[in-house]
């Protein structure tokens, strides 16, 4: 009924672990892994694209409320900023 086990492997001491009776074991795999992929990104550094977008229309953002840029250079940047996002 959609229950089953999930052995983890690591190059730890205890070299696997067992999970018996997860619900939907498959779908509790997969997200496992896509997380422990996310942290390890999260902890080398490594930022998406959106990251870097986002940063960067705040970074914007920051300039024009200084006066640092007219409202047509904020229009302008912003615009190639969002237009680079997929």
């Amino acid at each position: 009924m959609g229950f089953g086990d999930v052995v983890i492997e690591s190059a730890g001491e205890l070299g696997q672990s067992r999970l018996s009776n997860i619900p939907h074991p498959q779908k509790f795999h997969s997200e496992l892994y896509r997380v422990r992929e996310e942290r390890t990104m999260l902890l080398s550094g490594a930022t998406s694209s959106i990251d870097k977008d986002v940063a960067s229309l705040a970074q914007l953002a920051d300039l024009h409320r200084q006066g640092a840029l007219t409202d047509e250079e904020f229009k302008l940047q912003k615009a190639r900023i969002l237009d680079s996002i997929d």
